[in-house]
């Protein structure tokens, strides 16, 4: 097995991943162009990184971060914050350290780009980031700006 950073090359092979993630979790309808021109404007600017991991051919397991700039704070002095989404493992393959490995890359792409990394999590990751370090906050409240399709 082996790991890689996605490319330009890659923007329709993630995009079309990022689509399939998303409709696991809500069937909503979701714009391709607008997620299709997200990874064309950050990966080569390398504020998003998008890792493959692959069994020969097969991609078995996937994982992102995304780095945007906030407030400068006590917490975050620089303001720079990565936010890893998209980790996912084949079921097939689950147990062989692959959710960790990726984990560890992200991360070590995170040096240096940011203050402090951020994610939301499934059920089944919530042990993992436990024992990576990360820790749960509650104090997060999310109001969610629905457009409307007539816009």
């Amino acid at each position: 097995m082996h790991t890689r950073k996605a490319t330009i090359h890659d923007v329709e092979l993630i995009t079309a991943l990022r689509i399939t993630f998303l409709q696991l979790f809500e069937d909503r309808r979701i714009d391709r162009k607008i997620i299709k021109q997200y990874f064309t404007e950050h990966i080569p600017i390398e504020k998003c990184t998008f890792l493959l991991t692959y069994d020969q051919d097969q991609i078995v397991g996937t994982g992102a971060i995304h780095y945007y700039q906030a407030i400068p704070s006590n917490r975050c002095p620089t303001g720079w914050i990565g936010h890893i989404t998209n980790i996912w493992v084949n079921p097939d393959y689950r147990g062989k350290q692959i959710a960790k490995n990726i984990l560890d890359q992200l991360i070590e792409d995170a040096q240096g780009k940011c203050d402090q990394i951020q994610l939301s999590s499934s059920a089944d990751g919530n042990r993992l980031y436990e024992r990576y370090g990360f820790k749960k906050k509650e104090d997060v409240y999310i109001w969610t700006m629905i457009r409307s399709e007539e816009h």
